[in-house]
């Protein structure tokens, strides 16, 4: 059998299980609305990004669409949450 020794990929497995672990760990100090609205709006930096590095082109509709997402997930995560006796939602669409 020839290939790559089996401790040059040790640190690899390492470094991805370590991070991983600390991922988890880290989201006990988030709360759950938070950690649903930043993992919904992840799609716009990787639509950034694609473009950026290579040089992936999206029409501007995907953009929006993808705005929409956030923006949609953010209001219904906080949604339980009351604004001067009312709902958040209400607040929300009395200011647009």
């Amino acid at each position: 059998m020839t290939g790559a020794p089996l401790n040059s990929f040790t640190p690899c497995a390492l470094s991805n299980t370590l991070s991983s672990w600390s991922q988890y760990a880290s989201l006990n100090f988030v709360s759950f609305p938070v950690q649903t609205v930043f993992k919904s709006s992840k799609i716009i930096p990787v639509m950034l990004m694609g473009k950026v590095l290579k040089g992936s082109s999206y029409p501007w509709g995907q953009y929006f669409e993808a705005f929409l997402i956030t923006v949609g997930v953010a209001i219904f995560s906080v949604s339980s949450k009351v604004c001067f006796g009312f709902k958040i939602t209400f607040c929300l669409l009395k200011i647009c």
